[in-house]
């Protein structure tokens, strides 16, 4: 059975993908760092609530059908790690 932590973010990531409303971004700390991939188009660092609602709403615009999934979902250091399974 999943811990608390991880019913909260298979929620958290349900809700984007049933509504893809950025909005979702709220569950994250406030000053979250999302690392993008070295080999995705315009590799950063996003910051915030506002700079990840942006980037996953141009998701929602640009990959009709999309779907994010949570793989994995562990606890380190305090903190949680997600890994997703994306596809659209």
């Amino acid at each position: 059975m999943p811990g608390e932590t991880e019913a909260k973010v298979r929620a958290m990531w349900a809700r984007y993908r049933d509504t893809a409303d950025p909005g979702f971004v709220e569950n994250f700390d406030p000053q979250i760092e999302w690392h993008l991939a070295a080999d995705v188009p315009d590799s950063r660092t996003l910051r915030g609530h506002e700079q990840l609602a942006e980037y996953f709403a141009g998701w929602a615009e640009a990959f009709e059908g999309l779907r994010v999934e949570p793989v994995e979902i562990t606890e380190v250091a305090g903190r949680t790690l997600a890994v997703l399974h994306i596809q659209g």
